[in-house]
This record gives structure tokens, C-alpha cells and sequence, in this order.
């Protein structure tokens, strides 16, 4: 659901519930609009916690400010992890792209 137009824009979906439980960093969220559970790490989660406002024409364009914002540019992996994430929460619904 990528599109080349200029200024496009993501957004986190709004009607998702999310839980953390006590003994562990992971995050469970549920979608109700499709009907579907996925856990995530920490680190997804603050992924997906930052995606609001951001410019991105593209999920690879916004993970890779969103890189050099939550993680360290440099480190082996980082930017792949948060484009195949990222790729995963548009495809789930977890994300949207918006128009400007």
C-alpha cells in the first residue's frame, strides 16, 4: 500500500487495543476491525507508537527516519527490521497511509 505521491503521510490505527503483560517487554495487540491478535516486541511497538506526523512517501522511506530517530543508524539490521515491520503493520492494518 505504498504510493509515490508527495506528501503522503502515516497513521497509526486508532481503534486497536493493546496490552502489555507484567512479566515481559512484548506488546499483544488486537485489531478489531479485522479480527486478528499479533504480538510484537518492544521495540515494534515504539515503532508503531512514533509513525503519527511523520513524512514517509513510502513504508521504506519512513522506517528510515524513523531509524535515525529511535535507533542507531549504524547498527547491523536495524533499518531492515523496521521496514519489514513496518511493511508488516500496513499489511495487518496497523498503519495507514494518509493523504496530505
Amino acid at each position: 500500500m505504498t504510493n509515490a505521491s508527495s506528501g503522503r503521510r502515516w497513521r497509526k490505527a486508532t481503534d486497536l487495543i493493546w496490552t502489555q503483560f507484567d512479566d515481559s517487554t512484548d506488546w499483544v495487540v488486537f485489531n478489531p476491525v479485522a479480527g486478528d491478535i499479533h504480538r510484537m516486541a518492544d521495540v515494534a511497538h515504539d515503532l508503531w507508537a512514533s509513525v503519527d506526523d511523520i513524512p514517509g512517501d513510502s513504508v521504506q522511506e519512513l522506517a528510515a527516519i524513523l531509524t535515525r530517530r529511535l535507533g542507531d543508524a549504524s547498527a547491523d539490521g536495524f533499518a531492515e527490521a523496521a521496514t519489514a515491520s513496518l511493511l508488516f503493520m500496513d499489511r495487518v492494518g496497523l498503519i495507514r497511509p494518509v493523504s496530505p
